[in-house]
C-alpha cells in the first residue's frame, strides 16, 4: 500500500516588479504564483505492514514559511520590525517554519537552514548579520543593513522545501555628503607625443561620493576641472554621473610641455548642498634630453688596468629634459671606446640614468676616450628655459658627452722627491706607460712620510692614498707635500723619507735631506 500524501494550495501570491536593485518594467515576479502547484513536504515513517496488510504506522508533514505561527500564522510573509528604512537604516527579520498539517505549528528539534536573498544583497547594497541562519526552535531571525538601495524585496527559503516567504522594504534616498579622489594612477604621464606602452600621456582619477555612512550615492552628475586652469592640459571629459558604487572617473590628458595639475569633482547634494573635492597632483613632465643636460662620469677613474684583461668601471649617463626633469625611460644612449670593450647602449630609466660597463683589453693606451650620444635637443634662442613658462627655441640634435679614464701599473712606480721652498717638501710619483708618456699610479696607491732626526710639522697630510678623484685622470702625475725640519741637535743626517707602495706591486723608497 503506498504512502498518503497531503496537497494543499500554496496561499502564496506575493508579485512585485522592481524597479531598483535589478528590476524594472519588464522584469517577472520576485514570487510565482500556481495555485496547481502544491508546496508540500511529506515525511512518511514505518511503513511495515502487520497481518492483515495495513500499514502499522505514518507521519505526514507540510512545510510553510511565514509570520507568527497556530492560528496567527499568515504564510508567506516575513516579518520586519520595519518596511521603511532610512540610509543606511537596520530591519530586524524574522520568519518562522512550520508544519502546515499540524495547525501551523513552529517545526522544532530539528536542525534546518533558512537562507535570505534580495537584489541588493546580491549586489552588496545590503547585509545580514547572518545568513543562512541555522535554527531547531522553528524561528530564523537577522539584521538586515541598508547600503545604498531604494527598495529591496527580500526572500526566504529553507532547505529541503519550495516553500517561500518575502518582504518588501523601502528605503531612503542616500543624502551625499563627501567626495572622495583616489590617487591619480599615474601620477606622472609623459607630454602629448612621447607616451610609451609603459608610460602613457593619459591619468584617470576616480572619485566616490559618499552618504553619511560612506556609502557610495548612485545616479549624482559630477562635473570636473582642472586646477590651475590651462590650455596645454585637456579633459576628457568634463561631467560625468557616479555608477551603483556611487564613483566617476576623471581622465587627463597631456600637453606637449611640462606641467603640474590637479582635478577638481563638484556635485550638489539631494537638498542643494554644494560638494566638492580636488585630487592628488598629476605632473606632465620628461620631454627629450638637452645637450645643458647631458652628462657623463666613472664609478674608477684610475685604473690598475695597463697590459691586463678584463679591468672594469662603471660608466654612468645622467640626462634631463630642458626644465631639468630627469628623463623617464624610452630614451637609448650610445657609446664608443677609442681602447678596451664597451657595452654599445643603455635606457635610461626612471630617474634619468643608465649604467654600461668598459672592460680593458691588455692594450697600452694611457687615456682612452669614452663617447656616449643620443637623440635630444638644442637650446637655439631664450634665457631661463628652466621655467615652464619661459618662451624658449629649440631644434633636434644629437647629443653627446666625452669622458676619459686612466689606464695605470702597479709596475714601474717611480717617485721624485724635491724641496720647492723652506720647509716644504713634495713627492711626485708617476709610472711611465709607453712612448714617454706617464700616468699617476692605479687608485689605492698609497703614500708615507717620515723623518729621520726631524719632524713632519703638519702630521695631517703625512700620509695619502690616492683616490679616483677626476680631477686627476689629465695630471701625468700625482704630487702631494708636506713641511718638515731637522731637530736642533742629531746625531745622525736628518732626512725626510717617502714609501709609496701601489695596489698590486712592490713599495718604492726615496729620501731627501733635511739641511
Amino acid at each position: 500500500m503506498s504512502g498518503k500524501f497531503l496537497a494543499r494550495a500554496s496561499a502564496l501570491s506575493f508579485a512585485i516588479m522592481l524597479t531598483a536593485c535589478g528590476g524594472d518594467e519588464a522584469s517577472t515576479p520576485i514570487v510565482n504564483v500556481n495555485t496547481d502547484t502544491p508546496q508540500t513536504s511529506t515525511d512518511t515513517t514505518d511503513n511495515s505492514t502487520g497481518d492483515s496488510g495495513a500499514p502499522s504506522g505514518e507521519t505526514t508533514r507540510s512545510l510553510a514559511l511565514g509570520s507568527s505561527s497556530g492560528s496567527s500564522f499568515i504564510e508567506g510573509e516575513i516579518s520586519a520590525s520595519t518596511t521603511s528604512l532610512g540610509s543606511g537604516g537596520d530591519a530586524y527579520l524574522e520568519v518562522t517554519v512550520v508544519n502546515a498539517s499540524d495547525g501551523n505549528s513552529p517545526v522544532t528539534g530539528e536542525s534546518m537552514d533558512v537562507s535570505f536573498s534580495s537584489g541588493c544583497l546580491d549586489t552588496q547594497k545590503a547585509s545580514l548579520s547572518a545568513n543562512p541562519v541555522t535554527i531547531s526552535s522553528g524561528i530564523a531571525r537577522t539584521t538586515y543593513t541598508a547600503k545604498g538601495c531604494t527598495q529591496d524585496v527580500v526572500t526566504a527559503t529553507v532547505n529541503g522545501a519550495a516553500a517561500e516567504a518575502s518582504v518588501l522594504l523601502n528605503i531612503a534616498a542616500a543624502e551625499a555628503v563627501d567626495l572622495i579622489a583616489s590617487a591619480p594612477t599615474p601620477n606622472s604621464i609623459a607630454p602629448k607625443g612621447r607616451a610609451t606602452e609603459s608610460r602613457k600621456s593619459l591619468s584617470k582619477v576616480t572619485f566616490t561620493l559618499e552618504d553619511a555612512d560612506e556609502n557610495g550615492v548612485p545616479g549624482s552628475q559630477v562635473t570636473f576641472t582642472l586646477f590651475p586652469s590651462t590650455t596645454n592640459v585637456s579633459l576628457i571629459e568634463t561631467s560625468a554621473t557616479t555608477n551603483d558604487a556611487g564613483q566617476v572617473v576623471a581622465t587627463v590628458e597631456a600637453g606637449t610641455t611640462n606641467e603640474i595639475v590637479r582635478v577638481v569633482a563638484s556635485t550638489t547634494s539631494a537638498s542643494g548642498a554644494a560638494i566638492s573635492t580636488t585630487s592628488a597632483p598629476i605632473a606632465v613632465n620628461s620631454y627629450i634630453p638637452t645637450d645643458a643636460n647631458f652628462s657623463m662620469s666613472f664609478s674608477r677613474h684610475i685604473l690598475n688596468a695597463m697590459g691586463i684583461d678584463g679591468v672594469e668601471t662603471e660608466v654612468m649617463i645622467s640626462a634631463a629634459d630642458r626644465y631639468g626633469d630627469a628623463i623617464r625611460g624610452n630614451t637609448i644612449v650610445n657609446f664608443t671606446t677609442s681602447n678596451g670593450s664597451i657595452t654599445p647602449d643603455c635606457v635610461l630609466d626612471d630617474t634619468g640614468k643608465c649604467t654600461v660597463i668598459w672592460s680593458s683589453l691588455a692594450t697600452r693606451e694611457a687615456r682612452p676616450k669614452i663617447y656616449a650620444y643620443t637623440q635630444g635637443e638644442r637650446l637655439v634662442s631664450g634665457t631661463d628655459c628652466y621655467l615652464p613658462t619661459s618662451n624658449c627655441t629649440y631644434e633636434p640634435a644629437t647629443i653627446d658627452e666625452l669622458g676619459a679614464i686612466v689606464q695605470s701599473s702597479s709596475d714601474g712606480v717611480e717617485a721624485l722627491l724635491t724641496n720647492p721652498a723652506g720647509n716644504e717638501y713634495c713627492v711626485s710619483t708617476f709610472v711611465f706607460v709607453g712612448g714617454g708618456v706617464s700616468v699617476a699610479p692605479p687608485a689605492g696607491t698609497t703614500i708615507e712620510f717620515t723623518a729621520t732626526a726631524g719632524s713632519i710639522l703638519n702630521e695631517t697630510q703625512a700620509s695619502k692614498t690616492i683616490n679616483d678623484d677626476p680631477d686627476l685622470v689629465p695630471e701625468p702625475q700625482y704630487t702631494t707635500c708636506v713641511n718638515a725640519a731637522a731637530d736642533a741637535t742629531y746625531t745622525e743626517p736628518p732626512r725626510l723619507n717617502v714609501v709609496i707602495t701601489p695596489p698590486d706591486g712592490d713599495p718604492v723608497e726615496e729620501f731627501i735631506s733635511l739641511l
